[in-house]
């Protein structure tokens, strides 16, 4: 695990937002990317929020899209950067501090671990427990998946191929 400091944006090999509390009960975040997991000292709705800046807009302008495109009002799907295509979607509300973030197209299945309880498996065979069960997961992923879709709908051809060449650039190798 490495430690980055402050600061990160979320790119295509982000796969989750994983806050912690450190010893000195700061919620500091666990990035999951597809091939290393860092530390980094800020909360993942910062992050979120950070990497919609970079992306060229607000959280909030984020939001409100979803919201206005997907009439979803609560715990809604957000595209990090239109060119690249990143969506993310909590697994509950962004405003708990220990509110987990997933990037949609790493998402391979969820398993059932109990009432209460659910694995994610992603694409690259990695395993995330998470504390929410499979039912619960799976219509985030579902909602996610159709606010993907529609953006990706909307795409002319030459743009389409652009987003399948940048935003999955280990699948494309």
């Amino acid at each position: 695990m490495e430690y980055l400091g402050f600061t990160y944006v979320i790119h295509p090999k982000t796969m989750a937002l994983v806050p912690f509390y450190n010893e000195k009960g700061e919620v500091y975040t666990e990035i999951y990317e597809s091939d290393q997991v860092l530390v980094i000292e800020n909360k993942p709705l910062n992050i979120v929020k950070d990497s919609c800046y970079a992306g060229g807009s607000t959280y909030t302008g984020r939001v409100d899209g979803t919201t206005k495109l997907m009439n979803y009002t609560k715990m809604q799907p957000i595209v990090i950067n239109d060119v690249s295509g990143i969506v993310v979607f909590p697994l509950e509300s962004p405003n708990n501090e220990m509110c987990i973030w997933l990037s949609h197209h790493h998402i391979g299945k969820v398993i059932d671990k109990g009432p209460g309880y659910s694995t994610i498996l992603f694409k690259n065979g990695k395993a995330l427990p998470v504390p929410f069960s499979k039912d619960v997961v799976e219509i985030k992923i579902l909602r996610a998946g159709q606010y993907r879709m529609f953006l990706f709908d909307r795409l002319t051809s030459s743009q389409k191929f652009f987003y399948m060449l940048h935003s999955h650039p280990l699948e494309v190798l």
